[in-house]
């Protein structure tokens, strides 16, 4: 469609929403008339309201009702899921196109729902519109596992850096690199010590070597010299043994919200490569894993974030 005023007034009408988690205000323009809408963010709510909508723009010989709003993270879902079911066309606006175009229209660039939907029509207008990209299934769901992913791997950082902390009031001395700390030195620490010097240094030389090669039999004797050197160390600290309790208490903890989320970061990524492989069997245009250049786990999260490669008319839109 020809992105003009003419058109746009002849054919479609243009309703821009203004999302948040409870309510949708929203305007369209209807004549000389600007006229404001608002519901309920709930499906019944905006049914109703698109649909009324949907009546008017038949009655006035609209052959379109577009909707328009800005992307909210999930609150502005619903509203486009909802109106392409009614078969209404939708397009995203950008948040700094509205910002800028609040300043022109308002000079002012506080936030009001109600006037922002009226900024969000003359973006419109300007033919500024960010295409709604409605993934097919397997993409969708590629996007879907990939968003959780991204959530616990945000997690994961915010907890080692809570164990770190802590690790320096229980176990002060304590000097590892990550890979022995969350591998399986650290967890075998973890599981016979609590991480906790004092326990450590406690059960004598020789028992700590056992305990740890019970369950790490790979250690190397130099990371168990390091290990115990360091326990010795903190373990000069005065500090009550109901004290260290309660720290090493938090840390265990800590650490098992690390292992676990590890764990279901790992089981979210085997679903996505096998989404991506199930796409790939259909269109050999997909890349499959080439070793020590990309992986499937890193292909299937590139695509998750791009969606279909057809989307794109060239490599630039791409980038």
């Amino acid at each position: 469609m020809e992105n003009t005023s003419s058109s746009i007034e002849m054919r479609v009408l243009d309703v821009a929403f203004d999302v948040s988690s409870e309510r949708l205000d929203g305007a369209y323009q209807l004549g000389n008339a600007l006229v404001s809408v608002t519901c309920e963010n709930e499906t019944n709510a905006i049914t109703q309201t698109l649909q009324s909508i949907g009546e008017l723009a038949i009655r006035e010989d609209c052959q379109h009702v577009r909707v328009l709003c800005e992307s909210t993270g999930v609150y502005h879902r619903k509203l486009l899921e909802i109106a392409s079911r009614l078969d209404m066309r939708t397009n995203l606006v950008s948040g700094e196109a509205v910002c800028a175009q609040r300043k022109v229209r308002f000079n002012d660039i506080g936030k009001n729902d109600q006037r922002d939907a009226e900024v969000i029509l003359d973006v419109a207008r300007y033919g500024r519109l960010i295409k709604h990209r409605q993934l097919r299934e397997h993409y969708a769901q590629l996007r879907e596992l990939h968003r959780f992913v991204r959530r616990y791997e945000v997690q994961r950082r915010r907890s080692r850096n809570i164990l770190h902390a802590e690790l320096r009031l229980l176990f002060g001395d304590l000097r590892i690199s990550n890979d022995v700390l969350y591998g399986s030195t650290g967890q075998a620490v973890v599981h016979a010590f609590g991480l906790n010097p004092t326990r450590i240094v406690e059960a004598g030389r020789e028992s700590f070597e056992q305990q740890i090669k019970a369950h790490s039999r790979y250690t190397k004797r130099a990371t168990l010299d390091k290990i115990w050197d360091q326990a010795v160390a903190s373990s000069r600290q005065s500090v009550s043994r109901d004290l260290q309790a309660i720290r090493e208490q938090e840390v265990v903890s800590l650490y098992g919200e690390i292992t676990a989320n590890k764990a279901k970061t790992a089981e979210l990524e085997a679903r996505m490569i096998a989404i991506y492989q199930e796409l790939k069997a259909t269109d050999e245009r997909l890349p499959s894993e080439e070793k020590g250049v990309v992986s499937w786990r890193m292909l299937s999260r590139i695509v998750a974030e791009t969606g279909p490669l057809d989307d794109f008319g060239s490599v630039k839109q791409l980038m």
